[in-house]
């Protein structure tokens, strides 16, 4: 056989255990010199030694009762009432906690050891700026809102040094020598963040996301508010002479007029036309009135009409003087023919 290298006997004389080498050894006197030679002489260290584990430096982690800006945490590996099992990632709390939805709610950014990679958008803290001594980059572009079931462990918190330039940078005030370079392109690898931390990210802040949509939702629904619309009484305007001729001439038909008073808002009149070649329903603004709160927010007309089975509801529009608002297009309804009128207004104040 060939003869073994010499860490091979470094590691024989080690007393690691091999029957090929120890075979060859009493047949091959290279290898008996060389091997004496490693008995002589001796080993160089390779690689220091590595420390007892019961010396090595660990994070200290707490959990105490209510989580406030500066602390520095784990997520916990469950997320959720779903409970998915994700990567713990640490994160900075940019908030104190606040209660919404029955919940508790805080800003967090997550955090990063690998300063080297900053970019111009990201946050440098220095050692100084945290009781554990350690330098961080904060992720400032995936900043989102955690329940605070989703956070674990405290390991450190921000230094008042720490707190002053985190606020400063929250308000984009962070000075030049705190932040990294500038993303060269959309082939610049700093500007993804790693897989792992992006879903955690993602799944944390997905959440509050989805109870603010479901409350925007319930919100708009709850604020449309219905006020009834009543026809206006129309005098005929009569001229000097001759009675009756004025009086044939200058007579609006009756009907066609209508007013809405809403409560702290104001009062809108108008009349309602139909355009024959189109076959549209319009209720022309003719007068609007406004009171404290006003009356620029969404509206809508719904009609009833004999015809009709059910209500035809108007294009969205904003209530202006001489603003004409199409109600229906097709329906073969005249104003004479119309048996309700309900305006409905976007509370959005």
């Amino acid at each position: 056989m060939r003869c073994p290298l010499p860490i091979d006997w470094l590691e024989y004389l080690e007393g690691a255990p091999s029957e090929a080498l120890a075979s060859h050894l009493p047949a091959c006197l290279p290898c008996q010199l060389l091997v004496e030679e490693l008995r002589r002489t001796p080993r160089p260290q390779l690689q220091p030694s590595m420390p007892r584990l019961n010396v090595w430096p660990c994070w200290p982690e707490t959990k105490p009762s209510s989580p406030s800006f500066g602390d520095i945490r784990w997520t916990t590996e469950s997320l959720g009432v779903t409970g998915k099992s994700v990567t713990r990632v640490l994160v900075l709390l940019v908030s104190d906690a606040w209660e919404e939805s029955g919940r508790s709610w805080c800003d967090i950014v997550p955090l990063s050891t690998d300063i080297e990679n900053a970019t111009s958008v990201d946050l440098l803290i220095q050692r100084t700026d945290t009781d554990l001594g350690i330098p961080w980059r904060m992720l400032s572009r995936y900043q989102t809102i955690a329940n605070i079931r989703d956070l674990g462990a405290r390991i450190a918190e921000l230094t008042n040094s720490g707190r002053e330039i985190v606020k400063k940078a929250l308000v984009g005030h962070a000075p030049e020598d705190r932040c990294g370079t500038p993303i060269e392109g959309p082939n610049d690898t700093r500007a993804r963040m790693p897989e792992e931390l992006d879903r955690t990210i993602q799944m944390i802040g997905r959440q509050y996301a989805q109870i603010l949509e479901s409350e925007t939702v319930s919100v708009k629904t709850s604020r449309i508010l219905s006020f009834e619309m009543h026809p206006m009484s129309i005098r005929p305007v009569v001229a000097a002479q001759p009675a009756s001729l004025a009086a044939a001439t200058g007579a609006e038909p009756e009907g066609n007029h209508w007013f809405v008073q809403i409560p702290a808002r104001g009062r809108i009149e108008g009349r309602v036309e139909h355009k024959y070649s189109e076959d549209e329903l319009l209720f022309v603004i003719e007068n609007v009135t406004e009171e404290q709160l006003g009356l620029q927010t969404t509206a809508w007309i719904t009609v009833w009409a004999a015809k009709q089975e059910e209500a035809v509801t108007s294009q969205p529009f904003h209530p202006t003087t001489n603003e004409r608002v199409v109600m229906g297009r097709d329906l073969g309804v005249f104003p004479r023919e119309i048996r309700r009128l309900e305006l409905r207004l976007a509370d959005e104040t």
